[in-house]
């Protein structure tokens, strides 16, 4: 009789956990994540995680709208570099970690459905501003100052900003599928090797999902108990 009534109730939540999928709202499809601009199909919450940054500007990253007004500021740099490199100068390339935040190293930001943003890097060096630069190449003049799925480096420098289009390097990819890498060149006349500023961008799970999930796996680790009672 136990066993009948555990074998009901396993039964019943596997298939609470299947309605529950099919029920949930299937991840949010990303329609464009790159330097054509970021856009989802539905609301989408996005975590934005800081990597590094070098260079001897002090900058903060912020998501646009379709308007190049700021929606949302990312991450803010507190000095140019960390205080153990800062003395380091070039010959530490400026590293800049989380350390070097004036905030969190972690920040969520939720896209609305069918509109368009762009990131944008602001910034200072050496006292001056520095012109923005922006994700979407179409907003720097048509030129690349961003790429996705890298954190940059040397292998930038032999590429043209034709170049780079031509081979699809670093356009865009889907935050949706895997942690991506975001990088920044943050000079339109720089040396193009986009390491300025990186960050890793990633599609939070729905809640409604992680609940079956989490249903689907109870059920199955009390039937596991009773097998090996009943074994």
């Amino acid at each position: 009789m136990k066993t009948t009534i555990l074998n009901k109730v396993t039964a019943a939540a596997v298939a609470a956990t299947a309605m529950l999928s099919l029920t949930a709202p299937a991840n949010a499809a990303t329609v464009k994540f790159g330097t054509d601009g970021l856009m989802f199909n539905t609301d989408t919450e996005v975590e934005f995680t800081f990597l590094r940054s070098k260079g001897a500007g002090i900058s903060s990253l912020g998501i646009y709208n379709s308007n190049k007004s700021l929606v949302k500021t990312l991450f803010t740099e507190k000095n140019r570099a960390d205080a153990l490199t800062y003395a380091g100068g070039v010959a530490t390339e400026w590293l800049g970690t989380a350390a070097n935040l004036v905030g969190a190293a972690k920040i969520k930001y939720t896209f609305l459905a069918g509109q368009v943003y762009s990131l944008g890097l602001t910034g200072t060096l050496w006292g001056q501003a520095m012109t923005s630069v922006f994700s979407t190449s179409s907003w720097n003049g048509n030129k690349q100052q961003a790429v996705f799925g890298s954190i940059g480096g040397e292998e930038f420098k032999n590429y043209t900003a034709q170049a780079l289009t031509q081979t699809n390097v670093g356009l865009g990819a889907d935050p949706g599928k895997s942690p991506l890498a975001i990088s920044f060149e943050d000079m339109k006349y720089g040396d193009q090797d986009f390491n300025d500023f990186a960050v890793q961008a990633e599609v939070v799970p729905e809640p409604i999902t992680m609940t079956g999930m989490a249903l689907g796996a109870g059920a199955m680790a009390i039937a596991r108990r009773r097998n090996r009672k009943t074994a």
